[in-house]
């Protein structure tokens, strides 16, 4: 027999059906996990950040005034992780409902399927990433640290140069090790970590080069590769690569006065020479 409607066996549609249900279900599942992991993130951060505020002073005589509870800086913030409490409490008991809690330790689950390419590219941004904020930033130029990030991502999702994976991968690998070497070597205070920032003329002049050399390198291989592939879009890739972090480094700096991560590095000691000694802005 057929279905009139749709034209197919019943029981194939009877079929298409259970498994659109068991699909559906299966996806439901996995977004409660989802939710499970994000509240107990966030419930952690949420302690951390409860134990900073309640370091405030709440009341007391300050230079002989008499300051109560509810005027404390402390009072704001403490009804705001109030409310997040609540709301991760309410979302919480909701996932474990939906048995949201189940593969809770399971490593394999937190790191997802690796033979997925999505979920290899997510934890290669997430490690660019790590790398560019505790390892690239303090150690050289902000301008040529964010450049070198960028293009690296560029490489693989904006350009989709071959084997880019592998390439960018492996230029992270040796700077970071060239960085490492250079501020360890370097560093004569034991009690500087090579992940602490610090103003060591020396390290900074030879981690910027390192770090230069690599962007010029991954530049360069932008340009002879993704010629072949789209010539436009490589123009739109250096603009964004080159320009794009200049432009912002200079508008905060020195039209907005917000301090960069670091004031330190070859790039932006030159726009300084060059803004307030040369121009005299």
């Amino acid at each position: 027999m057929t279905d009139n409607a749709s034209g197919l066996p019943i029981n194939q549609n009877n079929n298409d059906q259970n498994n659109e249900k068991g699909n559906g279900k299966n996806n439901e599942q996995t977004y409660r996990q989802y939710d499970f992991k994000f509240v107990i993130a966030l419930l952690v951060i949420l302690a951390y950040i409860l134990k900073l505020t309640l370091s405030f002073p709440m009341s007391g005589s300050y230079g002989g005034v008499e300051n109560q509870w509810y005027v404390s800086p402390a009072l704001f913030p403490l009804i705001l992780l109030t409310a997040l409490f609540l709301c991760c409490i309410s979302l919480l008991m909701s996932s474990i409902k939906q048995q949201g809690h189940q593969h809770f330790f399971s490593l394999a689950h937190w790191l997802g399927n690796k033979d997925n390419q999505q979920v290899r590219d997510r934890w290669l941004i997430i490690g660019l990433l790590i790398g560019y904020v505790y390892l690239l930033i303090p150690a050289t130029d902000f301008y040529l640290a964010t450049a070198v990030f960028v293009c690296s991502l560029t490489s693989i999702f904006y350009l989709q140069i071959d084997q880019a994976r592998r390439t960018v991968i492996a230029a992270n690998i040796l700077l970071a090790a060239t960085l490492v070497t250079i501020r360890s070597t370097l560093n004569e205070d034991p009690s500087i970590s090579i992940l602490d920032i610090n103003d060591l003329e020396n390290s900074i002049l030879y981690c910027d080069l390192s770090t230069g050399f690599t962007l010029i390198s991954l530049v360069i291989w932008q340009v002879i590769c993704g010629s072949k592939i789209d010539k436009p879009r490589v123009m739109y890739n250096l603009i964004a690569v080159l320009i794009v972090p200049l432009i912002l480094v200079m508008a905060f700096s020195f039209l907005l006065y917000v301090p960069m991560p670091v004031e330190y590095g070859s790039v932006i000691s030159f726009l300084n020479w060059l803004i307030y000694e040369q121009l005299g802005i």
